[in-house]
């Protein structure tokens, strides 16, 4: 018995002495609380898996299903009041940072990042800088491979394929294109096609239905804004001599991501390729009524008067080879 109560005697001296031993756990990290002025913006994060740490939103953003956020700005307000009232560490904005010098004089600690994204190659740098902020790099890390992965999965799907021309466009009253510099001219060259706007337009365009004629694409992609369905269906159905209408490879889209450069943008690269090469068909759209449409009687004037042009080139050039040389001079 002596033994034994010896031998507790000397372990419940030695549990002390092993507890003392162990290193301090360290303290968990608090990760910043983020408030997201910006769809693009919010989209990334929580693609990223930075849901959580987002605490407020503009009124535009889309979130997952079932999740709810406090909306408090939007691209024309900012919610000085309400973003005081949740005090979030950071905001992330891609509108004029002056707009938020009064809330960063009621919050000094406040972070305001101001984020430009226009390209593909943006979208990584964004994700990167993102992931910082938020005290995640490694969730920048995965977001950037995953988000190659995908791109490169549509590039390998349409290798080999004929070279399409596409046009991406918004609305019809009026009507804007993306030229080059877009991140949809990034989308197009990935999906197996050609920008139709490259080359004669940079950035974000208005154009005409007559200029639209002039570009020729096989492919269009129209984001159609609410409301305005009807019109841009009847819009596209007096076109009859686009190449795209022809080859009913019209598509109006309504998800307002075809405009939000994200990690999302490699998902809808995928639907570009199979519209623009597989067997996926446009849009219905309506036939014109009332006689000839205007719109095909100026492309086709257009298409006559081109023709004649280049007929009374080679004719002249013709001319010119054909033409007999000078007779020479008879010495008298």
């Amino acid at each position: 018995m002596k033994c034994i109560a010896s031998l507790l005697l000397l372990l419940a001296c030695a549990i002390p002495v092993v507890a003392q031993s162990q290193p301090a756990s360290a303290p968990a990290q608090v990760r910043p609380r983020i408030v997201s002025a910006s769809p693009l913006l919010t989209d990334l994060l929580f693609q990223m898996g930075l849901g959580d740490q987002v605490v407020g939103v503009t009124k535009f953003c889309l979130l997952p299903d079932g999740v709810h956020r406090d909306v408090l700005s939007s691209r024309e307000k900012v919610d000085t009041e309400r973003i005081v009232g949740i005090r979030p560490d950071i905001v992330l904005i891609q509108q004029n940072p002056e707009d938020f010098k009064p809330l960063q004089r009621l919050l000094p600690g406040l972070k305001v990042e101001f984020f430009r994204i226009e390209t593909l190659a943006d979208i990584d740098q964004a994700i990167a800088r993102i992931a910082s902020l938020a005290g995640d790099p490694q969730a920048g890390e995965r977001a950037v491979r995953k988000f190659h992965a995908d791109l490169d999965a549509v590039r390998q799907r349409v290798k080999g394929l004929p070279t399409k021309r596409i046009l991406f466009a918004t609305g019809v009253d009026p009507m804007m294109i993306a030229g080059t510099g877009t991140f949809h001219d990034g989308m197009i060259a990935l999906a197996g096609g050609v920008n139709a706007a490259a080359g004669n337009y940079d950035g974000w365009k208005k154009i005409s239905a007559e200029v639209l004629l002039s570009l020729q694409p096989d492919v269009v992609v129209c984001q159609v804004f609410p409301g305005q369905e009807s019109q841009t269906a009847e819009f596209f159905g007096k076109l009859v001599s686009l190449p795209a209408v022809r080859n009913h490879k019209v598509f109006l889209v309504d998800d307002p991501r075809w405009t939000i450069s994200s990690m999302y943008s490699a998902k809808l690269t995928a639907d570009l390729a199979e519209m623009a090469h597989g067997d996926r068909r446009g849009n219905d759209l309506p036939a014109p009524t009332g006689g000839l449409s205007v719109y095909w009687i100026v492309g086709t004037i257009g298409a006559v008067a081109a023709l004649l042009l280049l007929g009374g080139l080679l004719l002249a050039l013709a001319g010119r080879r054909r033409k007999p040389a000078a007779p020479k001079e008879v010495a008298q």
